[in-house]
């Protein structure tokens, strides 16, 4: 397979860029193995039974497909670190889906106040 940094990943990101669809399929083979790599460290262990790394990988390319013109019209991040973020974006959208939200202030519905992890209500 051939390396991100391969001679014609230029012609790649330009036809891409341009609209064609096979020439960012094969960009995105290109950083699958690495990427799945961090999909499966990052994954929560909670969420192993329900999700695989091939699951998130799906996801994420379905978003960074939808959302590519963004990475087009930007010129700050290589491919790859951009497909990162939108992993780590995938994975945390996830994981709020899986696993609820997990805020360090909630209201309480009772008073409306807000309690902190250090904050008790009276009953």
């Amino acid at each position: 397979m051939k390396t991100a940094d391969a001679p014609d990943t230029t012609l790649l990101l330009a036809r891409a860029a341009g609209g064609d669809v096979d020439a960012w399929g094969v960009l995105l083979a290109r950083h699958q193995e690495r990427l799945q790599s961090i999909i499966s460290f990052r994954l929560d262990p909670r969420l192993r039974g329900r999700l695989d790394a091939a699951d998130v990988m799906q996801d994420a390319f379905i978003a960074a497909t939808a959302r590519r013109a963004e990475f087009f019209g930007q010129r700050s991040q290589s491919l790859f670190l951009w497909l990162r973020w939108m992993v780590g974006n995938t994975l945390l959208e996830l994981h709020r889906q899986h696993l609820g939200v997990r805020g360090r202030h909630r209201v309480h519905p009772d008073t409306h106040r807000t309690q902190g992890s250090g904050d008790r209500l009276a009953s």
